[in-house]
């Protein structure tokens, strides 16, 4: 479901081989948007950018953008704000991947950050998908293995969050807020004694409203588009309705274990080209809301109701059309 035949990554490595581009050759912002213009005009030059900073080995931000580690997307050396050059694997630092447990033992990414990724990290980390997924990401795992715990440890590493500080200082902020716990305890992930989160449910969900599990990654079919003016709108069966049709676009297109979390899985598909922006951040609202119902107890009003309908209603028609 990709809008052309081959993926952004692929058609990134076709630009460097068509524009010839040599070792040690800058290369311009600008220049690869427009090549990416002229022959492939349906990309949004949002998704662009975030492959020019999935694919530069020394940006930290890459790995809020399900970076691998086997090397493929190791392509550009990040000069500054606008300027790369092709990655040298016998003189340029090592890429920055997701860190390890030793290295998350001693705080660090595998490489230092220069001048120009903190430049880029400032612009990309105060984003709307890093600062709400984050917590959301967070909230939406432990609602999914509850009522299990997570150290910040394994949080860090399954929701892929670096610093893994970060994870401490959300989960100390749920805390206060009285939307998680943090004790002494077992680790359901790692079995290891440390201080372990778990969710508050402010607003258990009645039996009819219980949804599949994340990591059941169930399959569906195509649903009416049209929502009856009259109809109770029920923010819990919206999201697994979301859940089914994500997990189902993520199995068609990787082997892999999908993220756990809805948000994140959300944004992933969004930036692989597999989800419309338009739909994504439909998903993303109704995800908000059910949030707010669900951790900060908060009644849906008519007007949030109307949202929600409005945004699933967007959601419905495209998959529809989507599925003929």
């Amino acid at each position: 479901m990709t809008i052309y035949s081959k993926s952004v990554r692929l058609l990134m490595r076709d630009y460097v081989a068509q524009k010839g581009i040599a070792k040690g050759q800058t290369l311009n912002k600008l220049d690869i948007l427009a090549w990416f213009s002229e022959r492939y005009p349906k990309i949004k030059e949002g998704t662009i950018n975030a492959h020019l900073i999935l694919m530069s080995v020394n940006a930290p931000s890459r790995i809020h953008y399900n970076v691998h580690s086997t090397g493929e997307d190791d392509l550009f050396y990040q000069l500054d704000g606008s300027n790369y050059r092709l990655y040298d694997v016998s003189s340029d630092p090592r890429p920055i991947y997701i860190v390890s447990d030793h290295e998350q033992d001693n705080n660090r990414l595998t490489t230092a950050p220069t001048y120009a990724d903190d430049k880029l990290s400032q612009s990309t980390q105060i984003s709307a998908d890093s600062s709400k997924t984050n917590t959301d990401s967070i909230l939406e795992l432990l609602d999914d293995i509850y009522p299990d715990a997570y150290c910040d440890d394994c949080l860090s590493k399954e929701l892929s969050i670096r610093p893994r500080q970060t994870v401490n200082k959300i989960g100390r902020i749920l805390t206060t807020t009285g939307k998680t716990n943090r004790q002494s305890g077992i680790c359901s992930s790692c079995s290891k004694q440390k201080i372990i989160n778990s969710l508050i449910k402010q607003n258990p969900m009645r039996p009819s409203q219980k949804r599949d599990a994340v990591h059941e990654r169930p399959m569906v079919v195509a649903v009416p588009s049209k929502i009856l003016a009259n109809q109770d709108f029920d923010v819990e069966h919206a999201r697994t309705e979301i859940v089914q049709i994500c997990h189902q676009l993520w199995n068609v297109h990787n082997k892999d274990a999908a993220p756990r979390s809805i948000s994140a899985l959300i944004i992933s598909l969004r930036n692989d080209n597999l989800l419309p922006t338009l739909q994504a951040n439909m998903m993303l609202t109704l995800c908000g809301l059910r949030n707010v119902y669900v951790y900060d107890n908060k009644k849906l009003g008519a007007m949030e109701t109307d949202i929600g309908k409005n945004a699933l209603s967007i959601i419905r028609e495209w998959w529809t059309n989507a599925q003929k």
